[in-house]
Formats: C-alpha cells, structure tokens, sequence
C-alpha cells in the first residue's frame, strides 16, 4: 500500500511539473510573439516617420540618416539616400553604366564591356552587343542559366551577369539602382566619383556644382544648365523625381532583438498620398 501510494504522488509530482514546464513555455512564447508585434509596429511607424520627414517636411536626406526615436520602451533609428543619384540598372544608358563600373574602381572588365553585358541582359533580343553577352556565351562559359531578357529585379542580380563576382557587386552597390525610374541621374545627388567618371566633364566641375548646391529655383538651374553643358541627356538638371532608400532599425527594449527593414520611397504621380512604398526587404 506504502509503494502505490509514493507511486501516485511521484506520478502527480511529475505531471504537475510538467504543467509548470508547459506554462513556462506557453508564457515564453506569448512574450516573444508579444516582442514581435512590437517590433513589427516600430518598423512601419520608423517607415512611416521618415516618410513624413523626407516627402512632407523637405527633410535633406543625409540630415535624417542616423536620426534615433525614442517610441514607448523601443528605438527606431533612420538612414537614408536619395536614388535619383544612383544609375539605374534598367533605364540608364550605356554610357551612365560604363560611368558606374569605373566609379566603382573595378578592372576585371572594361567598362563599356560591363555596361554592354547589363544591357544584353534586360533586353528583348538575342545578339550580343560589342563586348556584351548573350545566352550563348553563358552556355560556353559553362552556365546553367541565360539572361533573362527582362528588367533587373534587384541590384543583386548583377551577381549573375558573366564576368561580375559578389565583391565586384558589393562595390557597385553604392552607384547602381534599380529604383531610379527616370534613367538619368541628378547631380545634386551622385557621389563625386560617378560624376567624374563622365566623359567630358569639364575641369573645376565639381567645386562649381558645390556653389550651385547653395543656390535655389532658377538661379540654380542655369548654374547646372552651365556646369554640364553637353551632358544634358544624361542628367537631371531640373526638378528630379523623389525617390528615397530608406532603411529603418528597431528595437522592442534596449536588450530586445534588433530588426532591420529596407525600403524605397517615392513621390506618386497619380495619387495624394505623400508617398508611397514600392519595395519592402526585412533582414
């Protein structure tokens, strides 16, 4: 009788631990689900609140990267970068792509034969430009895939195109897009080292786009208008489309999980939003 009766009780020991056990859990997993919820709201408010600043208050975008907020017990923190400084992978013209590879310092190819290779692969056909690639090179050179004939999805893509290896992307990443619609770029935006790269920039350019970037309306208009005569098919020299990459940080509490969230902004055209999303990317 003794035995049976330690039995039971080692066995509603063991059960009732194991309720205690399954509580612990399901508080556990209630609390990380609960993080979660609140990470998610952080990084669409951040989303939202560098929206307002960039579209409505005018906010220069280098200002913002680096801005902290403090939201109840999380931080969100900002970065962000105008994209119509940026070539665009789909709607640029050769000559902006071959400015682009040698703004990123590489060697591997020459740079009309890059930009070539980048046009072979969005476009509709089948022939090969000078120096460019086509689907039977990729075949010869051993490749189980052929361009796609279609529009970049991602700047990644470009890891795929014959000749170009991941660090060579990695280096591009700051001069390329794919969220550029208007296929020019906006000098008031690109990096020095795109815009030196451009054939027939004249000598003192830079230090003269400097007083131009203090100027305003017309007055800096015809400053720019000057400064890149002969490039104007390249560039924007008025008003650029907004198009902003932004990427919010966010964290539920100063020990919680960092989350990261990459997105593009841009001013919709037929629409009274101030802004609208087109690209989503968490990380």
């Amino acid at each position: 009788m003794l035995v049976a009766v330690l039995s039971v009780t080692a066995l509603l020991a063991l059960m009732l631990g194991g309720v205690v056990l399954l509580s612990r859990g399901s508080v556990d997993t209630a609390r990380l689900a609960g993080e979660d919820l609140r990470v998610d709201a952080l990084l669409r408010s951040g989303v939202q609140l560098a929206g307002h600043q960039l579209f409505v208050l005018g906010v220069d975008p280098l200002a913002l990267s680096g801005q902290q907020v403090r939201l109840d017990d999380g931080t969100v923190t900002l970065f962000a970068a105008p994209e119509a400084g940026r070539v665009d992978l789909n709607g640029a013209d050769e000559m902006l792509l071959a400015a682009a590879y040698q703004a990123a310092g590489l060697s591997a190819l020459a740079p009309a034969d890059f930009a070539a290779r980048v046009a072979d692969w969005r476009d509709a056909d089948d022939t090969a430009r000078p120096g460019g690639a086509e689907a039977g090179d990729y075949r010869a050179a051993g490749f189980a895939y052929t361009p796609p004939d279609a529009p970049f999805r991602t700047v990644a893509d470009l890891q795929f195109v014959l000749g170009l290896s991941a660090p060579d992307v990695a280096a591009l990443g700051p001069f390329v897009t794919v969220s550029n619609p208007s296929g020019k770029i906006d000098p008031m935006f690109a990096a020095p080292a795109l815009l030196t790269a451009l054939p027939g920039l004249p000598p003192g350019a830079l230090d003269a786009l400097a007083d131009a970037r203090a100027r305003s309306g017309l007055d800096r208009l015809f400053h720019l208008r000057a400064i890149f005569r002969g490039l104007e098919q390249h560039l924007v020299l008025g008003e650029s489309l907004r198009v902003f990459s932004v990427r919010v940080e966010a964290r539920a509490s100063p020990t919680g999980t960092l989350r990261t969230v990459d997105v593009v902004l841009i001013a919709p055209v037929l629409s009274d939003r101030p802004f609208q999303i087109t690209d989503w990317r968490e990380r």
